[in-house]
């Protein structure tokens, strides 16, 4: 199967080059079942994915189903995307050196519990910011985990 195919719980198996044999047999699931959340015809539940994570060895594997399981309905989870220990850290750096360029300005506004209207524009730039620094954050994370960048 073309890599580019590949489903989540499959890439990370396969990261760890376990066959569906064996990795069945340490998640204590069948190989139909490991086959049917491979193939995307089940999700697998939470238990499961858990016990994945941790043979496979993977949190990243943990966020991308949380992530694909709720959607952005409940909660907007950043779109982390796989990238070099270096990579990843250097994004953060700037992320930070972003943040701290507004950081007096962003505690003015939120000193006082009110944003007013000649606040929003600020608000929003720090709101911007912090998502930024919880994306990269979340990407050093995985990056320092990950074996198998694409």
């Amino acid at each position: 199967m073309l890599q580019q195919y590949q489903n989540i719980y499959q890439k990370a198996r396969e990261s760890t080059s376990l066959t569906q044999e064996k990795a069945s047999e340490q998640l204590d699931i069948s190989v139909e079942s490991l086959r049917a959340y491979e193939n995307e015809k089940r999700i697998p539940p939470t238990t499961v994915v858990s016990k994945m994570t941790e043979i496979y060895n993977n949190q990243f594997l943990g966020y991308q189903h949380l992530k694909s399981s709720i959607g952005n309905e409940l909660i907007d989870l950043p779109n982390v995307k796989l990238k070099t220990i270096s990579n990843a850290a250097l994004k953060l750096y700037i992320a930070i050196r972003n943040y701290l360029k507004l950081e007096d300005d962003f505690i003015r506004v939120v000193e006082d519990d009110v944003i007013d209207k000649d606040e929003e524009e600020v608000w929003n730039i720090g709101m911007e910011s912090i998502d930024d620094l919880h994306e990269a954050v979340l990407g050093l994370k995985f990056a320092t985990k990950a074996s198998n960048i694409e």
